[in-house]
């Protein structure tokens, strides 16, 4: 229906640019023509030393037939030309509308394949958080407390990565500002030594070493402690990732540093790892802009990141070079207390 009627609209679009072009020709550039055509003549000289009535009267009184057949050929040409345009606006005009419906379509479709992958992401980790119940209580007795740990390990793993999928869920919300942020205040040194305990035994795991320079910074920020842990851990895990397969161990390391000013605080996450392309700095934050080296992830974690940075007032940059290596620096407002 919408189609329908835009197309109608189009179409007189194109019949007034007809009549217009026809207008034009008749009333401005055929009267414009004789005028100019008059000037040219051998009497203009001495119309110069008459008046302008003088030169109106002689101009209305020189149009004949053949002006009028030239009139009627000013209608044809430049209601052809008129004619022209409307086709040429017509199709620019269709375009735009299809592009529209293109954009439309695929934003839906997206939509319905995140809401399938996080209903069947979710539904994977029920068997496992229940086997790993299972094991904990009937093995418990049997189990040395490394081992113990171990399965302590997963399902807060699993419950993790639960909890993630239910926040993706608030990723739209969250981008139009819809989303009803539960903020506290936190203690930003303690969020991030949270994070970088539990990603340690990974980084271990890849021989990367994890540094966090906090410069005698402790300072406090108004956080949703749902969302903001989630931040670093996406930002350091990629760190970890971008690292791991480096063949110098001693290239294996990311810094973390904290940054202030009078308003707002900044972590920085460096690491030496092969730099972002260029043109991929610019889709850094988007979704699904994983890499295709990388080891698993869909590209979310970054989005992610950017999102709920920029739900708290603040925002990402991010920085690749060979010198330097990739920087990611989170901008946070400080959190002012009014009591004095």
């Amino acid at each position: 229906m919408m189609k329908i009627k835009n197309k109608k609209i189009i179409q007189n679009k194109k019949v007034i640019n007809t009549f217009t072009g026809a207008l034009m020709g008749y009333f401005i550039f055929h009267p414009l023509a004789h005028v100019l055509n008059v000037l040219l003549m051998e009497k203009s000289i001495k119309m110069m030393n008459i008046g302008f009535k003088d030169i109106f009267s002689w101009i209305i009184e020189s149009f004949s037939l053949d002006m009028f057949f030239m009139g009627l050929l000013y209608i044809i040409v430049f209601g052809i030309y008129g004619f022209i345009i409307g086709l040429q606006k017509e199709k620019i005009e269709l375009q735009n509308h299809q592009i529209i419906d293109e954009n439309i379509l695929n934003e839906k479709m997206r939509r319905e394949n995140e809401r399938f992958m996080r209903h069947e992401l979710k539904n994977l980790f029920f068997p496992i958080r229940g086997y790993a119940d299972l094991l904990s209580f009937t093995a418990h007795e049997k189990l040395d407390d490394k081992e113990k740990s171990f399965i302590e390990g997963i399902i807060t793993s699993i419950d993790k990565a639960s909890n993630l999928i239910d926040n993706l869920k608030n990723l739209h919300d969250i981008e139009i500002g819809n989303y009803n942020l539960e903020k506290k205040v936190y203690s930003l040194n303690k969020i991030l030594n949270m994070v970088i305990s539990e990603l340690k035994p990974l980084a271990q795991k890849n021989s990367v070493i994890i540094n966090f320079i906090t410069n005698d910074i402790n300072h406090d920020i108004y956080a949703d402690l749902n969302l903001m842990p989630g931040v670093f851990t996406n930002l350091i895990l990629n760190a970890i990732e971008h690292v791991s397969d480096l063949e110098n161990d001693n290239e294996k390391i990311i810094i973390i540093s904290l940054e202030k000013n009078t308003n707002y605080l900044f972590v920085k996450i460096n690491n030496k790892g092969v730099p972002i392309p260029p043109e991929k700095l610019s889709t850094f934050f988007e979704k699904f802009n994983s890499d295709r080296n990388k080891k698993g992830g869909m590209g979310l974690g970054t989005t992610y990141a950017y999102l709920v940075i920029k739900a708290h007032g603040g925002e990402i940059l991010v920085n690749s070079n060979q010198i330097e290596g990739t920087t990611l620096k989170v901008k946070l407002p400080k959190y002012v207390s009014l009591k004095r």
